[in-house]
């Protein structure tokens, strides 16, 4: 398609039909995306609202370009309710001794210190960077043994590329500050 034929479609003026316009722009640049077929159709607006909301629901899993998962595990609310999720500020950070990956961590709570261990040490050279740092903490998970030292909690990372990335409130907040 033209650079003149695409002006004429978003300006709603057509050669062949003269009354032929779009009641909006974005309808204008959906129209030139089926005609040209570079993006999938997408129902026009009027349509759209005649359909119920269980017609416009989303499977996450299958919208076209969207990132490839596996299957996600769903959980309720009241699952969701049951975690607790407070944020924590570093106070130590250590490497586990024999370890390749294990970082001591105590965290201030609040109302409490908190050791909770992390398997990130091949990912920061120098953990002296982690200290005063606040982060994500879940608190209320089941104690597990590690290398003969106690994890109290797990730290909440993202996947990144190649290695973890630690979350950070935007600001600081209180140590025991709940995440909701």
């Amino acid at each position: 398609m033209g650079q003149k034929q695409t002006a004429l479609l978003l300006t709603g003026h057509h050669s062949l039909n003269p009354n032929w316009a779009l009641s909006s722009v974005v309808e204008r640049c959906i129209h030139i995306a089926k005609v040209v077929g570079s993006i999938p159709t997408v129902p026009s607006l009027d349509s759209r609202s005649k359909e119920s909301p269980e017609d416009r629901s989303v499977d996450i899993g299958k919208v076209e370009g969207s990132i490839p998962s596996s299957p996600i595990m769903t959980i309720t609310l009241d699952d969701f309710k049951k975690l607790e999720i407070r944020i924590g500020k570093v106070i130590s950070a250590e490497r586990v001794p024999d370890s390749d990956k294990l970082v001591k961590f105590v965290f201030d709570m609040g109302t409490e210190e908190r050791q909770i261990l992390a398997g990130i040490a091949e990912f920061f050279p120098d953990f002296s960077v982690l200290i005063g740092r606040e982060m994500p903490v879940l608190v209320n998970l089941e104690p597990r043994v590690m290398r003969g030292h106690t994890s109290y909690g797990m730290i909440l990372a993202a996947d990144g590329k190649d290695s973890p990335v630690l979350l950070y409130p935007a600001q600081e907040v209180p140590p025991g500050s709940v995440v909701r």
